[in-house]
């Protein structure tokens, strides 16, 4: 803050004694003295100080006298000199109205106006410069406070079967009783897949999956669910004899005991090696027993008596080739 050259000039004449030595302070309009020479204009009040007159000349003393004496100028006075004090400073001389003492202070504390101004602006960017200088610390989190007032994300699945919550900056979406969530879409307990009714929401099995029904359930005209899909028995099994049919059934049952399925179809090798009689395991014979023998375990043998080339009965006897 500077004061006006007034207050500096009397106060310096208060310590040098000037005002002994013919020097004369008034105070005049600032319009009459800053806009002076260089065409500013005014801004009130300015101090203005009648300089000593020429050596030679008279100077008025106080009782308005003319000794004719030399009047020598103000002496030279170190801004160090200085000692003004809320006395020296009033309110016509303060800048702009303001009060003397604020004055007083302003010059104490080394105010110089706009310097200070910029000055307390640098501050209030630095200020402002970390207000805005938070990083936000949303690494790993999905929601949450990211530490600068604001936030790392919010829970929202858009779905009204859940509930959405925030925790550890992670979310969480509890699906409500009764409910089931498959491919984002709230389904109700009980409900069958589009187009497949071997599939349902079973929440008990399954939140966020189709699970299957009951294997054999109908599902249509000769027709059954079979490990969630509907299972057609007639179209599987058209132009076979055996094997699976795809619905947990089978095509048909091969007749013999050697024959094996290949390819839907019944196949089957004859096995009569060590026999003369019997099956031979694919609906045939290996052999048959002749002359009252009878087949056991894939031999002939005679039960009874053997009489020659004949066997006969039990019981019987046997005379000359004969049984009797």
């Amino acid at each position: 803050m500077k004061l006006p050259l007034f207050i500096l000039l009397a106060s310096a004449c208060t310590v040098a004694g000037c005002l002994d030595k013919g020097v004369s302070i008034t105070s005049t309009p600032l319009d009459s003295v800053d806009g002076a020479g260089d065409g500013r204009a005014g801004d009130g009040m300015a101090d203005s100080v009648a300089p000593p007159t020429d050596a030679g000349s008279e100077v008025a003393d106080a009782d308005g006298r003319s000794d004719g004496a030399d009047a020598p100028g103000p002496p030279e006075v170190a801004p160090g000199d200085l000692d003004v004090g809320p006395k020296d400073i009033t309110a016509d001389s303060a800048p702009d109205g303001s009060n003397p003492e604020d004055a007083l202070a302003d010059l104490e504390a080394g105010d110089d106006g706009p310097a200070d101004a910029a000055s307390d602006d640098s501050d209030a960017d630095e200020v402002a410069d970390g207000e805005t200088s938070c990083t936000p610390q949303c690494a790993g989190k999905e929601c949450g406070s990211d530490g600068c007032a604001g936030l790392c994300g919010l829970c929202n699945d858009g779905l009204f079967c859940t509930e959405d919550s925030c925790g550890s900056g992670l979310c969480t979406f509890v699906v409500q009783a009764y409910f089931c969530v498959i491919e984002q879409k709230c389904v109700p307990s009980g409900a069958e897949a589009e187009g497949n009714s071997c599939q349902k929401c079973k929440p008990a099995d399954s939140l966020y999956a189709w699970s299957p029904v009951d294997n054999g359930t109908s599902c249509g005209t000769a027709k059954v669910c079979w490990n969630g899909g509907c299972c057609d028995h007639a179209a599987n099994c058209q132009g076979k004899e055996c094997g699976d049919d795809g619905c947990g059934g089978t095509c048909g049952q091969c007749p013999y005991p050697k024959s094996v399925c290949g390819g839907g179809k019944c196949q089957c090798t004859p096995d009569c090696w060590g026999k003369e009689c019997g099956s031979d395991g694919c609906g045939g014979y290996c052999g048959s027993c002749v002359n009252g023998d009878v087949c056991s375990e894939g031999q002939c043998s005679c039960p009874g008596v053997q009489c020659g080339s004949i066997c006969c009965p039990p019981g019987s006897g046997c005379s000359d080739g004969q049984c009797m």
